[in-house]
């Protein structure tokens, strides 16, 4: 079954990341990843990647649409 669109925090979205990550380390190789909520971005640190970006420009857009749209 497919990962329905934007669920970041999804449970085999979260699993793949972190087994991307410890494959990565394993090979010597550095990993950085995007994390759009500061709850996943401190799990992510503590496994260890060298750069977690916290937020994309896209859903700052799409929440100040969403705002607007609802005035």
């Amino acid at each position: 079954m497919p990962i329905p669109l934007f669920q970041h925090d999804h449970p085999r979205v979260v699993d793949a990341v972190l087994a991307s990550g410890k494959a990565y380390k394993q090979a010597g190789d550095l990993i950085g990843v995007n994390a759009f909520a500061d709850q996943m971005a401190q799990k992510y640190l503590a496994e260890g990647p060298k750069f977690v970006n916290v937020g994309a420009e896209v859903s700052i857009l799409a929440r100040n649409t969403e705002t607007l749209a609802a005035k």
